[in-house]
């Protein structure tokens, strides 16, 4: 899918099995290829027109609350090469992947360190409220020792969201 990402046009996709390696390489995510081969889990992939990565998004679900964060579906790793980061790539991972939860459930959750600043203004940009605050939420950590759980409960329909 030839998506807008500001002024630019970029190619989204959902990943396959031979993308771990080169997301794995680009953006340092070894975790990927279980995140590729799992139902319950989404990878996108951006690339720029003669297809080199230059992004990718991923959802993971919970299966259980823990004391911090409760079960659900998360939007969690995303990454755009530092060249091309600011021009709207980070909005066009992160409506279908929002359009994918929305599909199954009414609340879509993620967690942030409050240091992202651009990461914060994104999501809450797409209708995310922050419900807490912890040094821990799930297995995530977070350098500072505090991150962010926001949760999208009353977003407009995904079809109306625009990257």
């Amino acid at each position: 899918m030839i998506q807008r990402a500001g002024a630019l046009q970029v190619r989204l996709r959902v990943a396959a099995p031979i993308d771990a390696h080169p997301i794995t390489a680009v953006f340092g995510a070894p975790t990927v290829g279980a995140a590729i081969d799992d139902p319950d889990r989404l990878v996108i992939l951006a690339e720029d027109d003669s297809g080199r990565p230059i992004g990718w998004a991923k959802i993971h679900r919970c299966p259980h609350d823990d004391e911090q964060a409760p079960a659900g579906h998360y939007l969690g790793g995303l990454g755009v090469i530092g060249a091309w980061r600011r021009r709207g790539i980070g909005t066009a991972l992160t409506v279908p992947r929002m359009a994918w939860i929305r599909k199954r459930t009414d609340e879509i959750w993620c967690v942030i360190n409050p240091r992202n600043e651009a990461s914060l203004a994104l999501h809450t940009g797409l209708g995310f409220r922050e419900v807490g605050r912890g040094p821990r939420f799930h297995t995530t950590t977070f350098d500072g020792g505090v991150g962010v759980l926001l949760c999208a409960r009353e977003v407009p329909p995904v079809d109306t969201l625009t990257p």
